[in-house]
């Protein structure tokens, strides 16, 4: 189903206008970075806005980034249309010290062609790769933070850990990336994303460290990366949802969920949707997805569910792990379960 209202208003009608409405207009008077009142962050690809200290809502009106101490939201944060918060990095690059931590105790907002990276890890994984000796696996860091020094080795170190005591809902984003973090209400995604081509475009082409596999433990070089979507070592208090978007890839994996997980109508390349190693305490669903669910390369296991697990997701349903598409070479790929029960 197509709304025609306009992202603000749809996002204003479910998280409440008290609080918000005034950082959803970018010509109120702004306070100073550390004040604590409304802010609103200006900026550009090439000279990026900085948050850091304490604020009473922020409003994001261009390309603005997390990268000089912790932030400190008391009410909300709103990303507006076609603007880009960057918020994985590690340490106060300003101090080379410190944490760039974001708190959110209110609602976040992605509104319609915007973009949202948010937290990062030096967690360790391990994943489906190939180098000379043929298809293999390999260990490498998951998502580490920008401003890492060793974020193409196992051996990455900072983290960015990222709290909302709210809600965070996207309405028609171009991409929202999730790592570590905790979300107490619900986080949904409708819609938006740039197709399903490899069309490097703003933030993703420029603020995602690591690249493609290239020897055991390391990475290549960071390479430019489409806008796509991607839950990862998140935790929400309850529900998780991703509907209707159009991406190259996306990704939902090792959420816990503890209301119901849901993956309906999405659109991507194919071997694009990792749905995979999540603990849902509700239902999950997974629907009308093209590709539907895959192992991908990641070295996966099922999704654990407390409640029912139904469609593309369900627990009659077994998949190759890992996706021939993704580690093609391979002798064999054995059927798994997608999802098992998690009691």
């Amino acid at each position: 189903m197509r709304f025609h209202l306009s992202s603000t208003s749809r996002i204003l009608g479910i998280i409440g206008v008290a609080g918000l409405i005034v950082a959803a207009v970018p010509q109120i008077a702004e306070a100073a970075p550390h004040g604590g009142g409304n802010y609103t962050c200006y900026g550009t690809m090439a000279a990026p806005g900085a948050l850091a200290g304490n604020y009473a809502n922020v409003y994001v009106a261009g390309v603005c980034l997390i990268d000089a101490g912790n932030v400190n939201v008391s009410g909300n944060l709103m990303v507006g249309p076609g603007a880009s918060l960057v918020a994985d990095f590690g340490q106060n690059d300003q101090t080379q010290s410190g944490t760039s931590n974001l708190t959110v105790h209110g609602n976040m907002a992605v509104l319609q062609g915007a973009s949202l990276l948010l937290g990062c890890y030096p967690l360790v994984v391990t994943l489906w790769g190939e180098n000379s000796s043929g298809p293999n696996l390999f260990q490498a860091p998951d998502f580490p933070c920008d401003d890492d020094a060793n974020a193409f080795v196992t051996t990455a170190t900072l983290a960015a850990t990222e709290t909302i005591d709210g809600n965070l809902i996207a309405d028609q984003p171009l991409g929202v990336v999730i790592h570590n973090t905790t979300v107490r209400g619900n986080v949904t995604v409708n819609g938006g994303g740039d197709g399903t081509a490899f069309n490097p475009v703003g933030i993703f082409a420029t603020y995602i460290p690591g690249g493609p596999p290239n020897a055991p433990g390391q990475l290549d070089a960071p390479i430019p990366l489409p806008a796509y979507n991607d839950f990862a070592n998140v935790t929400t208090g309850g529900n998780m949802v991703l509907s209707g978007t159009d991406d190259n890839w996306y990704g939902i994996i090792r959420n816990t969920v503890h209301g119901n997980l849901i993956n309906t109508g999405n659109t991507a390349a194919p071997d694009g949707d990792e749905t995979i190693n999540n603990t849902v305490y509700g239902n999950l669903v997974c629907a009308g997805n093209n590709p539907g669910v895959e192992y991908g390369d990641s070295n996966g296991g099922p999704n654990e569910v407390g409640g029912n697990a139904t469609g593309q997701c369900g627990f009659n349903v077994l998949i190759p792990n890992p996706t021939p598409a993704s580690v093609p070479g391979l002798p064999n790929y054995p059927l798994e379960p997608v999802s098992v029960h998690l009691h």
